[in-house]
């Protein structure tokens, strides 16, 4: 089945199926829950669901097709990989009280693959702005 749909056979020991597993519902089920939480910041900004879902898979599709190209930390754009933790602060203002903690869950996780690129004051202060 997986070979059907251009997946890559990985032989997983039956003790870590479930961290597999996990992986792998995050990189597809969750993405749409991800875009789910797109919409709904769009949303705040007035932009209803069906135009917010067709700007934002555009973008989508580039992250993607950046990940393939450059791996993950070469992929990644944003105010993250700026350091612009000013950018990042006026975004978790404007979110909604239920999208702000997925914005900063993921943008620390998104700190931790570039951190080595910024400087310690960018590092320190988005650390700040992201707690």
């Amino acid at each position: 089945m997986a070979e059907d749909v251009k997946l890559e056979v990985i032989e997983v020991p039956e003790a870590h199926r479930a961290a597999y597993h996990a992986g792998a519902v995050m990189s597809a089920g969750l993405v749409v829950a991800l875009a789910d939480a797109a919409v709904a910041a769009l949303g705040t900004a007035g932009i209803a669901p069906d135009a917010a879902l067709r700007a934002l898979l555009p973008l989508m599709r580039s992250a993607l097709r950046g990940m393939e190209a450059r791996g993950l930390a070469g992929s990644l754009t944003g105010p993250i990989v700026r350091g612009d933790a000013g950018v990042v602060g006026a975004h978790l203002d404007a979110l909604p009280d239920d999208i702000a903690p997925i914005y900063r869950l993921l943008s620390r996780r998104a700190l931790e693959l570039v951190s080595e690129r910024l400087s310690p004051e960018s590092r320190a202060a988005l650390e700040k702005r992201l707690r």
